[in-house]
């Protein structure tokens, strides 16, 4: 098997906009949501942060995000991937909860419509 056989853990924000419940009974039953998106500060490559391990995951938002009461990690299905990869942003799988460059990247939001309701943790 290879990692597309494989669900992913992505992180879900909510920012200012959406509290963690409004994602849990809105976002989620309607089967959409805001992913963590990185955007490169001097070009347009978009890469949604996505994660093995629902444990390091957890981390990158501990190290990550100040505001910790609008953020959390979702479970993304190999077909919702396939979806994401299709409109043409990368995965970044992280294997360590980087503490991301805010000089040359930005944590920045994309929405996603996804296949199923998605499976929400919250820290």
């Amino acid at each position: 098997m290879n990692d597309s056989d494989f669900s992913m853990f992505c992180l879900f924000f909510g920012n200012e906009e959406l509290s963690i419940k409004e994602i849990k009974e809105e976002c989620a039953k309607e089967k959409w949501v805001p992913l963590v998106c990185i955007s490169e500060v001097d070009s347009d490559k978009k890469e949604i942060v996505c994660f093995y391990n629902s444990s390091v995951a957890m981390d990158f938002i501990r190290r990550n995000y100040k505001r910790k009461d609008c953020v959390g990690v979702v479970t993304v299905s190999v077909e919702d991937k396939a979806k994401i990869k299709s409109k043409g942003f990368e995965l970044s799988f992280y294997e360590w909860p980087n503490k991301i460059n805010i000089n040359k990247k930005v944590l920045t939001i994309e929405i996603f419509e996804l296949g199923e309701e998605p499976h929400i943790v919250i820290m």
